[in-house]
């Protein structure tokens, strides 16, 4: 976008203050931050989070998830959030979490309008293959080659699962 969409506003508050804010509402055994910038982190730092430092962002949107996927290693699994989805709410996050615990060591994703999107969950079962990603792509890989391992929460508002990629993105988004 030319600049860091996640410090934009969007009413009263940052995006990634407003993922943070319905995130940080359930009880997680740990929640990672990936960074890159010192900006967002002094953004995330008002947030019970923990902050790792994504030195490879640059290798793409796959540093993100190694990295966070390592600092957990033995976690039961890990549910995937993108910090530019401003529309995330507790209705999405709490679905998505009650699928995981009614479809026990599936892939669980968010899709909106049959268009899949996060939050996104994998089991521990994933681990090397979530530290094997390269290149600019989460779990759309691990999601392609294991379609029969996978559980979708479907939502009717694409809107919702809007990720804020471009400013025409973000234009949209004030217009709303």
């Amino acid at each position: 976008m030319g600049y860091n969409k996640l410090l934009l506003e969007h009413d009263g508050k940052t995006i990634i203050e407003h993922v943070l804010e319905t995130v940080c509402g359930f009880t997680w055994k740990d929640i990672i931050v990936a960074v890159a910038e010192p900006s967002v982190e002094q953004a995330a730092l008002n947030y019970p989070v923990r902050i790792i430092h994504n030195s490879c962002a640059h290798l793409g949107q796959s540093q993100s998830v190694i990295q966070s996927v390592r600092a957990s290693r033995d976690s039961a699994g890990w549910f995937f959030v993108s910090a530019d989805m401003p529309l995330l709410d507790d209705h999405i996050v709490n679905a998505v979490r009650e699928a995981i615990e009614k479809n026990n060591g599936k892939i669980v994703a968010a899709r909106y309008k049959y268009r899949n999107g996060q939050p996104v969950y994998f089991p521990q079962r994933y681990y090397t293959e979530l530290i094997s990603l390269q290149g600019d792509v989460g779990g759309r890989q691990i999601i392609r080659e294991h379609p029969e391992d996978i559980e979708y929460v479907d939502f009717g508002d694409i809107r919702q699962g809007m990720d804020m990629d471009t400013p025409e993105d973000y234009r949209r988004l004030r217009n709303e």
